[in-house]
């Protein structure tokens, strides 16, 4: 396969590709900007919970005990091969 560069230059590759490029680093700016910005708007808007209000959500609902003795009898007969 040969290149021939005089048609690459006459076809407009090369600002087509760029502009490519340009559009997708754009993109993904956009994309991690948003990402950054959205625990902030969340928070602005009301919509997030402050970090004090989910530790004590968090704290307040614990998993029963029977929950727990289930589960951990669940992963300890899988461990043991046995289903």
């Amino acid at each position: 396969m040969t290149v021939y560069w005089a048609r690459i230059v006459e076809g407009s590759a090369i600002p087509i590709s760029l502009v490519g490029m340009a559009i997708v680093f754009l993109s993904l700016l956009f994309i991690s900007v948003f990402i950054a910005v959205m625990p902030h708007a969340l928070r602005l808007l009301g919509l997030l919970p402050d970090a004090d209000e989910a530790q004590a959500v968090a704290k307040t609902h614990t998993p029963d005990e029977h929950v727990v003795a289930a589960i951990g009898a669940v992963l300890m007969h899988r461990l043991q091969g046995e289903e």
